[in-house]
């Protein structure tokens, strides 16, 4: 580039647009004027960010080459911005800005005149270029030529950006195409990477029928088809389709000679011309695989390959760099909708938007539906939740030749030929349909009894997997799980209806959910895995509740969410679910039934945590009165209930009989366990708890470090039945030693932070009687803190009306000087 010599123009663009770039330099070239452009001016070695300042320094004016990859560029926004500033009112006229692709300019753009190329043919926008700038260097006089290989014939000058290639073939349009940028940029950067060393340099779009993969290359090749002498498009899916139109390329190139009849003959001469030549775009559109279109990928660097497949395949070993394409995000679906058809209910739009999983097939049939019936969105919505995906075989999105009911055709009908494949996809219908844990699949419910059993199993498994993944019926997602889109399944569950198998699927599902969720989910080591299966095991319970299949799984999984939520301190969801299990147990079993009592005891603990004292008694009564029926009055079964019922009753401030309750339990439990037992431990912890409320503070330390000693024995120091008899223990040391009460405390508050994280009510009940402590030992600003977070938690947990809350903002306004606004 020329150091010091100045030149009129500095053509700033980013790179998406460089074939317009580099016809409008050339047309200021040719109408006499001088200019700076980085594709001819800047030469390897040069340090680019000098380069840069050199151009914006010795140009005259520069010309901004806008659209919206421009305003999202870093580089060009320096550019424009320095140009802008040495010229703020525009009266000399040194930013000159030339829109060449759809977009409203944001910002201090709004207010500048731009010379508008948009939608005008090649001549009529040479005009207007002229026009608006109105007011030696080695360029070629000529476009150069292919290096190597038989030429196609263009023009001199640089193609115009609005034109087709000579050799052009797509038989896409994109007129209503959205969105998507960053794909494109992507695309772009891939492909026109200088420094990647490859054999034909491509890039492979997969992903689920109707995402828009077809879309999305037709697109780019139309934004992109000036820096191209042959665009070819190859229908892929079909060795026939495949091969012909590969052929085909042949014939339009002239190759065919004397050999015109012979298919064989051509692909392989295209091929050679291909690998001698430059400037030319291959697309294979829905390849099946990466195997099939392999023998027909050019070797050299020449040109580019775009490749369209649903498959998860292994694109990397074609030198193709895969991009999964996913549906769009939630604001694209709406603004789409209100676009396409006029309508300004953006709530109905994202209320569809959310029905059809933001899948851009769906809804541009959405739209063009509701445009052909002449319907608000409102009522495409209530039609919807009425005839579900039948609907979907209604609406003939412009552009695209599908619906969604028949994308998916072929793609069902080549797993149906799987034994393993289609049981598999049904099953996952029933699930939640993001992030499903591949190991649910293996399960032995997860596919049909007949199939073999062992490694044989385990293998049909994966090779299951592996054909849904090829037609991408189901994705690969984050940790080994699997992502199933939420209209793929609602096909499923359609089809499986008319086929009188949902409730074998749905009865598959549940069953699956219950073994692998851990039936102890209130112990924390289980909650990791818990938190995963927790939206499958929602969905299934949905599932099976509405089809009225396998009641009593459903019900135990129930309750072992319910537990889930208990130990992570969401108290209302675990009692609706415990209510639900308990009135499953009853329908199925009758009221006196081992599950009764079970569901009874768990649904008294979360009442009794709920502050539904009178509930949670009526329920542990009940219970008890069912497992004494059954196994009499010294069983362990009856001791668990009747420590629970202690609990409820101390509660309640009925204290001798809480003790006369724990001490009973005691006895059954030393009996069957010896005097060193957990389950001893734990009844001991609630009769130190009763025996300090009835001031026998002695008493109730000796029992509470006599509790403490076993389950540190037996658990270590660190787990959360320790973490509760401890907090007990600080509680008693309140009456006889104070200092060692916070501090017991304190060890209380680090375990559960370490257990439970910061939010949990548990925290925020050990931070309540932290607090006390540090009232009681004057250290008034630390109690206040501790009482404002733990209020915080118990009103975000419960409320502001739970006896907790309430509690803790009375102990706020006992301490002095505390005048803060506290009503909740």
């Amino acid at each position: 580039m020329r150091a010091s010599a100045k030149v009129d123009f500095f053509i700033s663009y980013a790179s998406p647009d460089l074939s317009w770039a580099e016809w409008i330099a050339w047309q200021l070239e040719h109408g006499g004027y001088t200019t700076l452009f980085q594709a001819w001016d800047f030469r390897p070695g040069q340090n680019f960010p000098l380069a840069m300042q050199n151009a914006a320094i010795n140009a005259d004016r520069t010309l901004a080459v806008i659209s919206p990859a421009f305003f999202s560029s870093a580089y060009a926004s320096t550019e424009w911005a320095a140009a802008f500033t040495e010229d703020p009112d525009g009266t000399a006229g040194k930013y000159v800005p030339v829109r060449v692709r759809e977009c409203l300019p944001p910002g201090l753009h709004r207010g500048i005149i731009y010379i508008d190329l948009v939608g005008l043919d090649e001549s009529g926008a040479r005009t207007k270029l002229y026009r608006g700038v109105r007011a030696g260097r080695a360029v070629p006089q000529q476009s150069p030529g292919f290096p190597g290989g038989v030429a196609v014939a263009r023009s001199g000058a640089p193609g115009f950006p609005g034109d087709a290639p000579p050799i052009w073939n797509v038989p896409v349009a994109t007129r209503t195409f959205q969105g998507r940028a960053q794909a494109l940029e992507g695309l772009t950067r891939c492909l026109k990477s200088d420094g990647r060393v490859a054999v034909t340099q491509a890039y492979a779009i997969h992903g689920l029928g109707g995402v828009g993969k077809t879309q999305l290359a037709a697109r780019w090749a139309h934004e992109h088809r000036a820096d191209y002498d042959v665009v070819w498009w190859i229908r892929a899916e079909q060795e026939s389709t495949r091969l012909v139109d590969y052929a085909a390329l042949g014939l339009r190139l002239d190759l065919a000679e004397a050999n015109s009849h012979d298919q064989s003959w051509l692909i392989n001469a295209t091929k050679d011309w291909l690998e001698r030549s430059s400037r030319w775009l291959l697309i294979f559109d829905n390849a099946p695989d990466s195997q099939t279109i392999a023998s027909l990928l050019p070797a050299g660097e020449g040109g580019h390959v775009l490749i369209t497949s649903r498959a998860h395949a292994n694109w990397r070993a074609l030198g193709a760099a895969p991009l999964q394409l996913e549906v769009w995000e939630r604001q694209e679906s709406i603004d789409f909708l209100a676009r396409s058809t006029g309508s300004e209910d953006l709530l109905a739009a994202e209320e569809i938007a959310d029905l059809l999983g933001d899948l851009p097939l769906a809804l541009a049939q959405a739209a063009a539906y509701t445009n052909e019936q002449a319907i608000e969105l409102s009522t495409y919505l209530r039609r919807l939740n009425v005839g579900g995906l039948k609907l979907m075989a209604k609406g003939q999105p412009l552009d695209y030749q599908h619906t969604v009911a028949t994308t998916w055709d072929l793609a069902f009908e080549k797993v149906s030929d799987h034994p393993a494949g289609a049981g598999l996809l049904s099953v996952c219908a029933y699930f939640s349909p993001e992030r499903i844990p591949r190991e649910l699949l293996t399960q032995q419910g997860a596919l049909p009894h007949e199939l073999p059993v062992g490694k044989d199993r385990e293998q049909l498994v994966e090779d299951a997997v592996q054909s849904l993944l090829s037609y991408a019926l189901l994705t690969p997602a984050a940790g080994e799980t699997l992502d199933m889109h939420r209209l793929v399944q609602q096909v499923m569950r359609e089809r499986a209806q008319t086929t009188d198998l949902e409730r074998l699927y749905a009865r598959q599902a549940v069953c699956i959910l219950a073994e692998a969720f851990p039936q102890r989910s209130w112990e924390h080591q289980h909650w990791s895995l818990c938190s995963r299966l927790l939206p499958h095991a929602q969905a299934v319970v949905g599932h099976a509740q509405a089809l009225e299949v396998e009641p009593r799984t459903t019900a135990a999984l129930l309750l072992s969410v319910a537990s889930f939520f208990s130990s992570r301190g969401d108290y209302v969801k675990a009692r609706n679910l415990d209510q639900q299990a308990l009135e499953i147990y009853e329908a199925v079993f009758g009221p006196d039934d081992l599950r009764v009592a079970k569901a009874l005891n768990n649904l008294g603990n979360v009442l009794q945590i709920l502050g539904d004292s009178t509930g949670a008694l009526a329920a542990f009564r009940r219970s008890l009165s069912i497992k004494e029926q059954i196994y009499g009055p010294t069983h362990t079964e009856v001791a668990s209930t009747l420590n629970n019922l202690g609990n409820g009753l101390l509660q309640a401030g009925e204290l001798d009989g809480a003790r006369s309750i724990q001490e009973r339990a005691l006895q059954i439990n030393e009996t069957a366990y010896g005097p060193d037992h957990p389950e001893v431990a734990k009844v001991l912890g609630n009769l130190g708890a009763v025996l300090q409320d009835l001031d026998d503070f002695a008493g109730s330390r000796s029992i509470l470090e006599r509790a403490l000693a076993i389950e540190e024995n037996a658990y270590g120091s660190n787990h959360p039945e320790v973490a509760r008899t401890m907090g007990n223990l600080g509680l008693c040391l309140r009456a006889i030693d104070l200092p060692l009460a916070r501090s017991t405390q304190e060890r209380v508050l680090a375990i559960e932070e370490g257990l439970y994280g910061p939010d949990h009510p548990e925290v925020a009940r050990t931070l309540g009687n932290l607090a006390t402590c540090q009232m009681n030992l004057g250290d008034q600003g630390s109690a206040c803190l501790a009482l404002e977070r733990a209020l915080t938690i118990f009103r975000e947990a419960y409320g502001p009306n739970h006896p907790d809350t309430l509690r803790a903002v009375g102990m706020l306004e006992k301490l002095e000087g505390h005048d803060r606004r506290l009503d909740p």
